[in-house]
């Protein structure tokens, strides 16, 4: 009984810690679709024009920038774009991780 119970805390306590440094995969992935939808639908860019979209959640931010997309575009390959995420604010990019470039809203 009082190994059980401790197997069951321990795995209990794996998946907050889990989700406290790796963050929630539904906000991740609400993050990537926010974002495309965003850059479809209100910037007007084709799916041909993004190379690739890269969600990442950052523990040390608080909760609200703590989910980011970064965009790469295809003409402008190795500069990504920072884009935040959260339901109470939406989407807003920070600017280009190198300086200005093609796609600052």
């Amino acid at each position: 009984m009082i190994v059980s119970s401790f197997v069951v805390v321990l795995i209990i306590g794996g998946i907050f810690t889990y989700k406290f440094f790796n963050g929630d995969q539904t906000m991740l992935d609400e993050t990537g679709d926010a974002t495309y939808i965003h850059l479809i639908e209100d910037q007007g860019y084709d799916a041909s024009d993004i190379r690739n979209i890269r969600t990442v959640y950052s523990w040390k931010d608080s909760r609200e920038n703590a989910y980011n997309a970064y965009v790469e575009f295809t003409d402008e390959p190795g500069r990504e774009y920072e884009y935040i995420y959260n339901k109470k604010q939406g989407l807003r990019q920070t600017g280009s991780l190198d300086g200005e470039g093609n796609h600052v809203e």
